[in-house]
């Protein structure tokens, strides 16, 4: 596991599987990563939903810079979009929030917000969930005059069991 503590540090892992850690008030971290699966671990203090993503040349690398609201700690991993070689693919926060290159990849380039861990304050309907994805998948047939119905399975995450519905007569 590589750690800085506090201060400006450069952690720098092989091409094996390395762990970084990484806590409030450790002050302005630098990850040169070259290979394997890698993981930064986010100590407590540092939500997911304070965190701000944002892509920048750093010592001229394509870089991931993360920073956090009302903090003065960032971490910069360098190279991040240069090569998949160069990107920690595993970003977990304490609380189990996880994101993966793809999700940072699709915040950066086309805006689509990052997971976030669900509380019981933001928990969705899941009623009013499933209606939304019947309509919207049973909206892309232009002719659905011969359609008697769309099947399509759906799972929640109190139960594993598929709930079979048809889209007509949502």
């Amino acid at each position: 596991m590589l750690h800085g503590g506090t201060g400006k540090d450069t952690l720098k892992g092989g091409s094996g599987n390395d762990i970084y850690l990484f806590n409030a008030g450790d002050g302005q971290d630098t990850i040169i990563e070259s290979g394997g699966t890698d993981t930064l671990r986010l100590g407590e203090g540092l939500l997911a939903e304070q965190t701000v993503l944002s892509r920048q040349r750093v010592q001229g690398y394509d870089s991931l810079v993360l920073s956090f609201r009302d903090r003065a700690d960032s971490v910069i991993i360098q190279g991040y979009f240069s090569l998949d070689y160069y990107q920690v693919e595993q970003l977990v926060f304490a609380d189990g929030t996880l994101w993966l290159p793809e999700d940072v990849l699709n915040y950066i380039e086309h805006n689509i917000p990052l997971p976030v861990m669900d509380t019981a304050e933001s928990t969705a309907d899941i009623a009013l969930l499933k209606q939304e994805i019947c309509q919207f998948l049973a909206s892309g047939d232009v002719d659905d005059a011969d359609d008697a119905g769309v099947a399509i399975p759906l799972a929640t995450a109190q139960t594993t069991a598929e709930n079979w519905r048809t889209a007509i007569g949502y």
